[in-house]
C-alpha cells in the first residue's frame, strides 16, 4: 500500500487514493463481504499512513519539483525498483525495501546537503550527517526487507 503511494507522488502524480472495501459500502453491519464497519477500516494502518505521505510532500514546495531518476545511480528491478523525486534544493528518493541507495549528487542546490531517513511507517527522521554535493553517494537506510521501507531525504545545507 505505502509502495504504490510513494512510487505514485515520486513519479510526478498530483496525489494518491487510498480505499478501503469496508470505508466505500459504507457499512455499518459487518457481513461475509465486509469484514468490519466503515467506522472501524478508518483506523486500519493503512489509513493511518497515508497522513505521512502528505506530510512529507508538503514539507517542501510544489513548485519546480520534478520526478528525476537520473539522481539514482544504480536501480534495482521490479519490486525494489527506486524512484526519486526533487526540487531545486532537496531531493526524496524512496526504496522500497531499505536497499542501498546509490545517489548522483549535484542534482540539488548547494556545496554541501544534509541527508535523513524519513521512515513512511512513523513520519520519523532520522538524521544522517553531512555529504559533499558531488559525485556518487552510497546511503544505506537502517532495516532492509520487506515492509522495510525508507525515504531518503537530502536537502542543500546552506
Amino acid at each position: 500500500m505505502r509502495k504504490a503511494a510513494y512510487w505514485a507522488v515520486f513519479s510526478g502524480a498530483m496525489g494518491h487514493t487510498y480505499g478501503h472495501h469496508c470505508i466505500w459500502s459504507m457499512r455499518t453491519e459487518v457481513e461475509p463481504y465486509f469484514v468490519m464497519t466503515w467506522k472501524t477500516a478508518l483506523l486500519r494502518p493503512g489509513a493511518e499512513q497515508m497522513k505521512h505521505v502528505k506530510a512529507l510532500m508538503e514539507s517542501k514546495p510544489f513548485a519546480g519539483r520534478v520526478p528525476d531518476q537520473e539522481l539514482i545511480a544504480e536501480n534495482y528491478e521490479g519490486a525494489n525498483h527506486l524512484r526519486a523525486i526533487r526540487g531545486d534544493d532537496y531531493a526524496f528518493i524512496y526504496s522500497p525495501s531499505g536497499l542501498n541507495i546509490k545517489v548522483n549528487m549535484g542534482k540539488i542546490t548547494g556545496d554541501s546537503v544534509a541527508a535523513q531517513w524519513y521512515d513512511p511507517r512513523t513520519g520519523e527522521y532520522s538524521f544522517i550527517g553531512i555529504y559533499e554535493n558531488q559525485g556518487t553517494v552510497d546511503f544505506l537506510p537502517p532495516t532492509a526487507g520487506r515492509g522495510e521501507d525508507w525515504v531518503l531525504v537530502l536537502t542543500d545545507k546552506q
